[in-house]
């Protein structure tokens, strides 16, 4: 039953990469992002076959990844399922540094969707923080992107430079094949009450909300303007640039009528 799943899912798999390959810019974003998840859960419960399916899945991209123009929404795909699982590629010649090359060569190639770059990077991330690696080719093409004109690009760039110099710290971040793993959020902070308590030792204040603020300005006689917490940015959209109206075209015969009435005289 697991064989036939596994079966089904990679010929799924070939029909969406032939899909994106013909016209990937009349696919919702959203198909994509379900082949991605598809590849996180597996194929079903046995642990066996959903690893034989991302084995599929990391071969297939590879091969695809060599292919000299993609659609954007490919790319993307390929970039994450390699960055998550291409420890599991079975052909023979590539390596975690060749797949790591290859990346870095994709990410000069023309794209229309600036995003697709930061896929490519990210994966190169993910790659270089679970191996441990040094790949000159990587770091060189991460290092000129600091300066892109797309923040995001910029940002997983300089990132990258700050976790590399913590090898274990960026191993914690980009951890192998935990997509689908559930993340404790500290909604209280917790974390920060040892900084908190040291600040207040240093004579900083302590944090007053909306209601404390307005308890205090009734007991202390404080200015209501001081109470008020007002916008610091002003959040009104700026009004649209509007036309100059053009004058109709019986109005410029008009004009052009009353010139050479004026001509005439002179």
């Amino acid at each position: 039953m697991h064989i036939l799943r596994v079966e089904l899912y990679e010929r799924y798999v070939n029909t969406m990469n032939t899909v994106f390959e013909l016209s990937g810019e009349l696919v919702p974003a959203e198909t994509a992002y379900n082949l991605m998840r598809l590849v996180a859960e597996g194929a079903g419960e046995d642990e066996s076959a959903d690893t034989a399916f991302r084995v599929f899945a990391v071969n297939t991209y590879l091969k695809l990844l060599e292919k000299p123009t993609l659609s954007d929404i490919l790319v993307q795909v390929i970039a994450w399922v390699l960055g998550e699982y291409a420890r599991l590629a079975t052909i023979d010649g590539y390596t975690i540094e060749d797949i790591a090359d290859l990346l870095s060569e994709c990410i000069e190639r023309p794209f229309e969707d600036p995003s697709t770059r930061g896929y490519l990077v990210t994966a190169l991330l993910k790659l270089i923080g679970q191996h441990g690696l040094k790949s000159t080719t990587a770091e060189d093409i991460i290092r000129s992107y600091r300066s892109s004109r797309m923040t995001d690009l910029q940002q997983r760039c300089y990132e990258f430079e700050q976790l590399r110099q913590s090898p274990a710290l960026m191993r914690k971040v980009l951890p192998y094949d935990a997509s689908c793993e559930d993340i404790a959020v500290n909604k209280d902070l917790t974390f920060l009450e040892s900084f908190v308590r040291q600040k207040l030792d240093e004579g900083a204040k302590p944090y007053q909300n909306a209601s404390e603020r307005a308890a205090r300005a009734q007991t202390q006689n404080v200015p209501k303007a001081e109470v008020e917490t007002k916008p610091s940015l002003n959040f009104m959209p700026y009004i649209g640039p509007t036309k100059p109206q053009q004058l109709p075209a019986d109005n410029s015969i008009q004009m052009e009528d009353k010139s050479e009435v004026l001509r005439e005289h002179i």
